[in-house]
């Protein structure tokens, strides 16, 4: 009977360990799963903030391009004209001054 009493308490001890095993095990497996959903949406999250920087970055780029555009229309002209006022301002009564005066 002592035999019995004593292996029933070990069966009895042996389930009580595996069913804390078992607990913890589960309760590990979470843990791991939703260390696993954090790192993916930080990773999703990463990318995403990578895009719209990647956006911004083009989004500049364009600008700075429109400006350099803008900014060499503006200065074909400015060239052009000194030319165009320099012509303009070359005296044409002087010949007929001279003419004038011979």
């Amino acid at each position: 009977v002592h035999k019995q009493i004593l292996e029933h308490e070990r069966a009895e001890n042996e389930r009580k360990i595996l069913e804390e095993a078992e607990a913890l095990a589960k309760e590990l497996a979470e843990d791991i799963l939703k260390e696993k959903e954090e790192e993916k949406a930080k990773a999703q999250k990463a990318a995403e903030e990578a895009a719209a920087a990647a956006a911004a970055v083009q989004a500049a780029d364009a600008a700075v391009s429109q400006v350099e555009a803008q900014q060499a229309e503006a200065a074909a002209p400015a060239t052009d004209a000194p030319e165009a006022s320099a012509a303009d301002a070359a005296p044409t009564t002087a010949p007929s001054t001279i003419e004038g005066r011979e």
